[in-house]
């Protein structure tokens, strides 16, 4: 359903020259605490995120389980800055609800992404970016990360 919505939002996206923008949300440590906690609790962990990311984001936009511990938020009609808002919210009702963290990445259709393997992988690499420098962060696309 994520890859199909994906493609669909971005072929819409590009003929009508709209914005959007995808966050790529990865659990901080997730093997740490699995490994720890056991792995009915990483489950119950992995609900609790659903939840939290359903309850922080609007019907529009479409959420997804992207891998074992990623989701993947298509942000239709959204541009960075208001992702990053949303964002934002996600990553503080996960420290008040959750005993973990998340890294977000952040991406937007633009010059460098025109494809949705393109914008997948400047969030990703912006997740990963933020995984490697201290975790716990959002961060914004590929060419962002150069910058700070």
């Amino acid at each position: 359903h994520l890859s199909l919505s994906l493609k669909l939002e971005v072929e819409r996206h590009l003929r009508y020259g709209r914005t959007l923008s995808l966050a790529m949300i990865d659990i901080d440590d997730f093997k740490l605490y699995n490994d720890s906690q056991g792995h009915e609790a990483g489950n119950e962990l992995l609900r609790g995120l659903a939840r939290a990311l359903t309850h922080n984001t609007r019907n529009c936009d479409i959420l997804g389980r992207y891998g074992g511990e990623e989701f993947v938020i298509l942000f239709p009609e959204t541009g960075l800055d208001e992702a990053k808002v949303v964002a934002q919210r996600i990553v503080e009702a996960v420290a008040r609800t959750l005993p973990i963290t998340v890294t977000i990445g952040l991406a937007d259709l633009n010059a460098h992404t025109r494809a949705e393997g393109q914008l997948l992988e400047a969030a990703d690499q912006a997740m990963y970016w933020g995984k490697t420098h201290g975790k716990n962060q959002i961060v914004l696309g590929a060419e962002q990360i150069s910058g700070q």
